[in-house]
Parts: C-alpha cells; sequence; structure tokens
C-alpha cells in the first residue's frame, strides 16, 4: 500500500531490526517469552497477559498476513529480542 512506510525508522547503533517467521519454532518461542516476562502490567500488577505459544500461532497467522509485518527489534551483540510489532491486514 501506498500508505506504508517502505524505509525502516533508524534504531539506535546498538539495536537492529528483524523479520520474524512465526513458522520458526525458536522465533515464535522468543516472542512468548518477551511477551509473557515484559509485556505492560496495570499499575496495580494484578494484570498480566500470558497468551500461549499455539495462542500466538494462531493469531499472527491470519489468512492473507504479510511475513513482513511481524518485525522484531533485537540487540546487535547478543541477537535477543526485545521488542515485537505486530500487523494483521483489516480486509
Amino acid at each position: 500500500s501506498d500508505q506504508v512506510r517502505h524505509e525502516p525508522f533508524l534504531l539506535p547503533a546498538q539495536f537492529e531490526w528483524s523479520e520474524l517467521d512465526i513458522d520458526d519454532e525458536k522465533e515464535l518461542h522468543e516472542m512468548y517469552h518477551l511477551l509473557t516476562h515484559h509485556y505492560a502490567e496495570d499499575a496495580d500488577n494484578r494484570f498480566r497477559c500470558n497468551y500461549s505459544v499455539d495462542f500466538l500461532r494462531w493469531a499472527l497467522s491470519v489468512p492473507r498476513h504479510l511475513k513482513q509485518w511481524h518485525l522484531g527489534i533485537r540487540v546487535v551483540k547478543t541477537g535477543a529480542l526485545c521488542a515485537l510489532i505486530t500487523g494483521s491486514p483489516a480486509t
């Protein structure tokens, strides 16, 4: 689409963009770990999302999904996944 930015935003030198493959079990488990252990909680620390690996696979593999819409940010030195941005087609 013409409304989708084609050039990635620049990141600080210690980070890099990474396309994430939801068909790769290792990468899917990295996404699960990031969300399970680092997802924002409410102010009272009573609510934390705990999506299962199977739920993530299902939610991110909707019909007509685009692999390039599953992006991560990794630490260059270690390769650790530290951020996750995903999108799904609305139609």
